[in-house]
């Protein structure tokens, strides 16, 4: 009966392939990868959306390269302590329509990510465009704010990295762009 399991497993990673990296490549977002709503400046109302990962091994990294596109960069993280951190190869795919076209196919096989990447996925496809509105409406500014601060919740669920990357205001709960709450108090969303 295991063999045939097994056979079974095997002839299902033979017949889909594509399946089988879009499966491998959320398994590797879930554990080391960010999905996120990041405001990029303090001032502007503007979320930007993004699916990110660093490691430093570099294949995983290359292959989310090679299937959805996006930016690959070598980063330098600083470390807390004195011994030095090895590099981190770093691969992102921001902004709406790069975020959407990740999320809708790592979707079905994402488990420990799937309600960020929903979240995401929402304001993807049903945000406004300011610039050909003439503006973002109060509503779509508080529902924009209300996404955002949501996707920030369940990135903040990990425990005190050891390196630090990015300064953004954003949290993920990844390694490489840990901006979580070290003593875990509750995230509140401001009124507005």
């Amino acid at each position: 009966m295991i063999n045939g399991e097994h056979l079974t497993a095997m002839n299902i990673v033979q017949d889909n392939p594509q399946q089988t990296v879009l499966a491998y490549l959320a398994g590797i977002i879930d554990g080391e990868g960010c999905i996120r709503l990041a405001k990029l400046n303090d001032k502007r109302t503007t979320v930007h959306p993004s699916v990110n990962c660093g490691m430093t091994q570099a294949a995983p990294v290359e292959l989310l390269h090679q299937t959805f596109g996006g930016s690959v960069t070598w980063k330098q993280p600083t470390c807390k302590n004195a011994s030095p951190c090895k590099p981190l190869l770093y691969w992102y795919a921001s902004g709406a329509n790069s975020a959407a076209k990740v999320l809708r196919q790592l979707y079905p096989y994402l488990r420990a990510k799937k309600e960020q990447a929903a979240i995401v996925l929402d304001f993807c496809f049903n945000k406004v465009d300011g610039r050909k509105a003439g503006g973002v409406s109060q509503e779509e500014h508080r529902w924009r704010e209300e996404l955002y601060w949501k996707v920030k919740k369940l990135n903040q669920r990990g425990v005190a990295a050891t390196t630090e990357f990015e300064r953004r205001e954003s949290a993920c709960d990844s390694l490489l762009l840990q901006e979580t709450v070290r003593e875990s108090p509750e995230v509140v969303a401001p009124t507005l």
